[in-house]
């Protein structure tokens, strides 16, 4: 049988002067080089702040005082009392130690910790609310106060 014969089963033969796929021209761009980024854990010994911990160390204080210690810090990440380090290139012994010294010293980064409102119990809500360092949970307390006694009417009281 030949080639040109409809009973041969097959990859047809191109048809004469097309390009294979290896020969026709691209026209996407070539990605982006990505940045290299190394990658250290280290021990945290203090709890960071979340929903469930409110006055922990909030990520961004422990980050911008990692980057005093260490220009090269770029980001952190943390699961349970490990935090993890990227910094743009390798860092030297010296900011390694530092860095160490820095998420090891439990004195300073509790400096770091929003301080608690002194005005949790205060009778005027309203207070708590405008207050920037109310901490989510006081604040929502403070809220409920407020919308029970000014915002929700209760059965037979009229305004």
């Amino acid at each position: 049988m030949s080639q040109d014969d409809p009973g041969v089963v097959g990859r047809p033969t191109p048809p004469q002067g097309a390009l294979t796929a290896a020969q026709r021209p691209t026209t996407a761009k070539p990605p982006a080089p990505t940045p290299v980024q190394h990658v250290e854990r280290l021990p945290l010994v203090v709890p960071v702040r979340d929903f469930d911990n409110p006055d922990g160390v909030n990520l961004k204080d422990v980050l911008a005082a990692a980057q005093s210690v260490a220009s090269a810090v770029s980001d952190l990440a943390v699961l349970g009392r490990t935090l993890t380090v990227f910094s743009d290139r390798p860092l030297e012994s010296a900011e390694r130690s530092e860095l160490a010294a820095l998420l090891a010293d439990s004195t300073r980064l509790a400096r770091l910790a929003r301080p608690k409102v002194a005005a949790t119990t205060a009778a005027d809500p309203i207070q708590l609310l405008l207050d920037e360092t109310t901490d989510d949970q006081t604040w929502l307390r403070a809220f409920r106060r407020y919308a029970v006694t000014h915002l929700i009417p209760r059965e037979g009281k009229q305004e």
